[in-house]
């Protein structure tokens, strides 16, 4: 029988409503990768905190229940703990990724190594109770949610993928066997022969937004290639279940140096072991030395033979790596990886820059065109180390540093690419062959076997790109355009459908926009993004709800003889009501408010009461959901075109603005430099050997690089008026395009006539 889940279905379709009003489009791709039915772990990136949960809940396929690991802190609170149990979400501990922090405890012996895990040392009681809740899920055919990087944090790419995912997959692989030998339910309710029926998977999942925290951007989800939990069955099997012996008990403690731990139990048969899952974690992050011992088994006839990390011989410690790392690549290969945050934003803009918007690249394709184009801004090729060429390299370090500084200053102006590209477009001349140059190159970048051809560009306009530097807009030009965007807003029919449930929807902005900025931490996007969604929706639900509570009202005064209440004493005022009597709605509306409502005054018996009630919620959902979609089908052009005219008035004011206002060159610097980030606590950074700076993630799991927890902070500008820095964006933007165009060109003209292995060592992603 099928469980009600109401809390879950209440919270998936508050899902629904959070994740079409705030994003404006959501791709789903993958579907195919999670099955029906049985177990399977969804191990998805986690960049932008509760979205996360709300964005896989809202898009798994066949709508099934997913049981997130959730902090064992939000289970603190009383209400908090109702709404997680309810919705079947399973508690874990986690600490600070400090390596003073040293927790011992008793368990059993793996490979040395926990600083990848995502459920760090803590009490074994806690680790237990999370894999067995983990694996009772997974045994009744459920989806559970994981996070294998631990926390949620804004990178220029995936920094680290703990082992927890992987070790849930392997823990329920025993659990299954556990269940099987003992031959009984234990009192969990599952029996032993209907356990893992269904093959469990686990399936790395990406999301990326393309501006997490930006109103109305877009979302892509890819469910990867699941990893079937059965091609590493029969050696955990080995590892965990080996051949029955004959030999007297005896525990080997080793020290640093030794290779092998052995720990020997007699066939003396013992009592079932307390818990259902052994721990599978060292009892400390400190390697130097180790004290083991096995959690006895339920016939204690074991020989456990294991072996350090790097050793031959197998271990539990060492498949987990192994499918630590199928996870690490299926969720690395969907998602966009940059080597530091000065190539992503480059790489960003380069893109916006060829396609003027990034809204106008399809969103199927916009992982693959993005991480391109960071493969362009990197130092080596994504497929091997090959260096670019020296001239190569001096006008990919100019184009980005052009890039960079544009992009500064459009982050201290407040004003976006795509707004400006639009009101100021760059001029086009049909003869020039730049364009044409341009795309050949970036669409040769995506030649592979057997697949179409895909561009890193639009398909090329009528007109071509700019061969010539064009001058800064004149005062003219710029006051004809604020003219143009005026009418274009208020003149056009879409602002005068939008009105109505903008007005309504006001409450919605204002309290998205003030918790972002007084409750969200600066410079955390994750952070912003949940406050606008969170306070957002419970302004809209306001706002809505009170007018949904209006309209049943006025509904049921109909019914009742036509006691319509404040609403619609204003409705006759304006005439509306008579109009509305001519057409005969308003006796459509009382013989439909007498079956709906009844025709009582709500103080007879239970059943009047209910009916009531009944029918007052189902007014207020109903006149809510076609708001919503009301206003979600015409919000996008509204937004869009008032985004143009806020840059258009910016642009305006910072010309008429003297250009002895303008911000000094000498200062102009602080202004031209990305934005400080603010550093997550939860991530471990492996240090450059070059720089010693903290970078990205490290793929080599078995022989991690030293660890750096802080990254240099720089000090913020302080604010400045964008007036004052227009003219130095305009320049900026023509500085950006030039060196962009430079860097490609030449790249073109350098190895005409290459073939595609020659240039594949070049441009990644070729030959």
């Amino acid at each position: 029988m099928m469980e009600p889940k109401l809390v879950y279905r209440i919270l998936r379709y508050i899902s629904d409503l959070a994740l079409s009003g705030f994003y404006e489009e959501v791709c789903v791709e993958g579907q195919e990768n999670v099955p029906e039915k049985g177990g399977v772990i969804i191990a998805s990136t986690h960049h932008n905190e509760i979205i996360d949960i709300a964005t896989l809940a809202a898009t798994i396929p066949h709508r099934r229940h997913v049981s997130f690991w959730a902090k064992s802190t939000m289970f603190s609170n009383p209400i908090s703990k109702a709404i997680l149990d309810s919705s079947g979400a399973i508690p874990v501990t986690r600490n600070l990724n400090s390596s003073s922090q040293t927790q011992t405890q008793t368990q059993t012996p793996t490979s040395n190594s926990s600083s990848s895990s995502s459920v760090p040392p803590t009490k074994p009681h806690a680790q237990t109770s999370l894999f067995t809740s983990t694996s009772l899920a997974l045994a009744s055919s459920s989806v559970v949610g994981v996070f294998p990087e631990g926390t949620s944090y804004t990178e220029p790419g995936i920094v680290q993928v703990k082992e927890g995912a992987a070790w849930a997959g392997v823990e329920f692989v025993r659990w299954v066997k556990q269940r099987e030998r003992e031959g009984r339910d234990n009192g969990t309710g599952v029996r032993a022969m209907e356990v893992g029926e269904e093959e469990l998977v686990i399936v790395p999942t990406p999301i990326v937004y393309t501006d997490k925290s930006q109103y109305l951007s877009r979302v892509c989800v890819k469910y990867g290639k699941p990893i079937k939990m059965s091609t590493y069955k029969s050696r955990i099997l080995a590892c965990s279940f080996p051949p029955k012996l004959s030999q007297p008990s005896i525990t080997v403690s080793s020290p640093s140096e030794s290779s092998i731990d052995v720990v020997l139990h007699s066939p003396t048969p013992s009592p079932p072991p307390s818990s259902n899952t052994i721990s599978p974690f060292p009892n400390s992050s400190d390697s130097s030395s180790t004290s083991l011992s096995l959690s006895p088994s339920p016939t204690q006839d074991t020989l456990h033979v294991l072996r350090r990390d790097g050793e031959e011989g197998d271990s539990l410690g060492k498949i987990v790596k192994e499918i630590t790392r199928e996870i690490e690549k299926g969720m690395v290969e969907a998602s966009v990886n940059a080597p530091d945050w000065d190539t992503l934003l480059a790489a960003r803009l380069a893109r916006d820059i060829v396609w003027g918007d990034e809204k106008n690249l399809p969103l199927e394709e916009f992982v693959d065109v993005t991480q391109r184009y960071v493969d362009l801004f990197s130092p080596t090729t994504a497929s091997s180390s090959v260096p670019l060429p020296p001239r190569d390299l001096d006008l990919q370090a100019k184009a980005k540093s052009a890039l960079l500084k544009y992009h500064s200053l459009l982050y201290h102006t407040k004003i976006s690419h795509a707004s400006l590209e639009a009101i100021f477009p760059l001029p086009r001349q049909s003869s020039a062959s730049l364009y044409t140059r341009f795309t050949t190159l970036v669409s040769a970048i995506w030649r592979s076997s057997g697949e179409r051809t895909r561009l890193l560009a639009p398909p090329q306009p009528s007109g071509l790109l700019p061969l010539m530097r064009a001058s800064i807009p004149g005062l003219g030009r710029a006051m004809g355009t604020f003219v143009r965007e005026v009418v274009g807003l208020v003149g056009h029919p879409r602002l005068w459908v939008f009105l109505t449930p903008g007005i309504l929807w006001v409450p919605g902005y204002v309290f998205g926009l003030l918790a972002s900025k007084f409750l969200a931490p600066r410079g955390e996007e994750e952070a912003q993004a949940q406050f606008k969604v969170i306070f957002g929706g419970v302004g809209i639900g306001f706002s809505l709800g009170g007018v949904g509570w209006g309209v049943a009202s006025v509904w049921r005064g109909l019914g009742r003889g036509g006691e319509v209440g404040v609403l619609g004493d204003v409705l006759r005022r304006l005439g509306v009501f008579d109009s509305l009597t001519r057409l005969g709605v308003v006796d459509v509306a009382w013989k439909a408010g007498r079956l709906v409502f009844g025709s009582g005054n709500g103080t007879g018996g239970f059943g009047e009461k209910a009916r009531v009630s009944v029918g007052y919620i189902g007014v207020v959902w109903f006149v809510g959901w076609a708001i919503v979609k009301w206003h979600n089908m015409v919000v996008g052009g509204n937004y869009t075109q008032f985004k143009r005219l806020r840059t258009s008035y910016k642009v305006l004011i910072g010309l008429l603005s003297p250009p002895s206002s303008d911000v000094p060159l000498g200062e102009l610097g602080k202004y031209t430099k990305p934005p400080a980030r603010v550093e997550n606590p939860f991530i471990k950074r492996k240090a450059n050997s070059h720089t010693g700076q903290p970078v990205g993630p490290s793929n080599d799991l078995e022989n991690p690089a030293p660890q750096a927890n802080t990254i240099p902070k720089t000090e913020a500008p302080p604010p400045v008026a964008s007036r004052k820095l227009i003219r130095h964006l305009l320049e900026a933007r023509w500085e950006a395009w030039e060196a962009l165009m430079e860097f490609a060109c030449d790249m073109m003209s350098g190895h005409e006539g290459w073939g595609d292995e020659e240039l594949g060592r070049v441009w990644p992603g070729l030959g």
